[in-house]
């Protein structure tokens, strides 16, 4: 053939192509839909993992169990904020029951949802039954207590370390110097709103109480006495007997408040904590157990300890926590320095108590 003919050459292209075989040539002959449909990647996730979209399909139990299943410890207005818009909040508030139970005002996954039956830890091996009581012990003392121990848990329940930092881990955060903190603060909002929901939870809570008393050998009064004595007012007749130190200074408050202020001067509430917290490592042994800072005692011992209470004006868009807003000062000392430092905050507090504004 001419092959200087371009028609000739056409032909000749035509017919090659229409010897080879079909099969081979099957990428030629796709629609466009089928060629997009290849080239569009579908991401492979793992195959435990659910969509939100794809949760969302399921029956409202359902969503609620596999959400607590994967974050252990949640807020009820943020399961409400994972949940489809306009989902009745009653309904959910049957069905969390069913899964989790109430813990400072936040819902934590049920001990035997968390360890079904014929399971065993991972870690020991110790059967699923077992490990629902060390969990259940664990929540427990979390309805009452910020922080905890993990020695302390250890002792009582018996379990392998192991397993007892995995219960610690679900809910909580290790701080330094102060053990495990419950990981969310309390939702007092919740607990307001619905005052009846509280009632039967802490109902539950005496029942499993009661449960874990005879198991693991115990007295509710091991616990709750120490939490007692911490919240009680003392009187000028009562002596501090098990909450005093050595020298006589109720759970170490006065001696540090004063030296504090002797530093500082002027510091908020949300400061004072911060450096009680850090205080408690020097106080002697066996103090810890009390060493939970109670809002009511410290700012007590402070305004007894030569100081006052400044009132700050704070702006209504202000971000300062109920905490930060509580300022107090130096008010007066007996040395000459300190009647200097104590009578500028003394000014100070004047001035803002009569809320007086100065422009810099």
């Amino acid at each position: 053939w001419n092959t200087k003919d371009g028609r000739s050459d056409h032909e000749h292209q035509y017919l090659y192509c229409q010897a080879m075989d079909s099969s081979e040539n099957t990428e030629l002959v796709k629609t466009p839909r089928e060629y997009l449909a290849m080239k569009n990647v579908t991401p492979v996730g793992p195959s435990n993992v659910l969509s939100m979209a794809q949760l969302r399909t399921l029956p409202l139990g359902e969503q609620v169990r596999t959400l607590m299943k994967n974050v252990k410890v949640m807020a009820f207005a943020t399961l409400m904020g994972l949940l489809a818009s306009g989902t009745d909040s009653t309904a959910v508030l049957r069905c969390i029951q069913q899964v989790a139970l109430l813990v400072q005002g936040t819902w934590v996954m049920k001990s035997d949802v968390l360890y079904p039956k014929n399971t065993c830890s991972s870690h020991s091996g110790v059967p699923a039954e077992v490990l629902c009581r060390g969990q259940d012990f664990v929540m427990w003392r979390f309805t009452s207590e910020r922080t905890l121990m993990r020695k302390e848990v250890t002792a009582i329940i018996k379990l392998p370390p192991e397993d007892v930092k995995d219960f610690l881990e679900q809910m909580s955060v290790p701080r330094l110097n102060r053990g495990w903190e419950f990981l969310l603060a309390t939702d007092h909002d919740f607990i307001r709103k619905h005052p009846d929901v509280a009632q039967r939870q802490h109902m539950l809570w005496l029942g499993i109480q009661s449960k874990l008393e005879k198991v693991f050998n115990f007295s509710k009064d091991d616990f709750v006495a120490k939490k007692d004595v911490k919240q009680e007012p003392m009187s000028d007749s009562e002596k501090p007997m098990d909450t005093s130190l050595t020298n006589g200074s109720i759970n170490g408050y006065p001696d540090f408040v004063r030296s504090t202020f002797r530093k500082h001067y002027v510091l908020c509430l949300s400061e004072v904590k911060r450096l009680f917290n850090l205080h408690l490592p020097s106080l002697p042994t066996g103090h810890s157990v009390y060493g939970h800072v109670m809002d009511r005692m410290l700012q007590d011992t402070i305004l007894q300890s030569q100081c006052k209470q400044i009132l700050v004006p704070f702006p209504p868009q202000s971000n300062a926590t109920a905490d930060e807003q509580k300022v107090f000062g130096l008010w007066e000392s007996g040395e000459t320095f300190d009647k200097v430092i104590s009578g500028s905050c003394s000014l100070i507090y004047v001035i803002f108590s009569n809320r007086l504004m100065f422009t810099f």
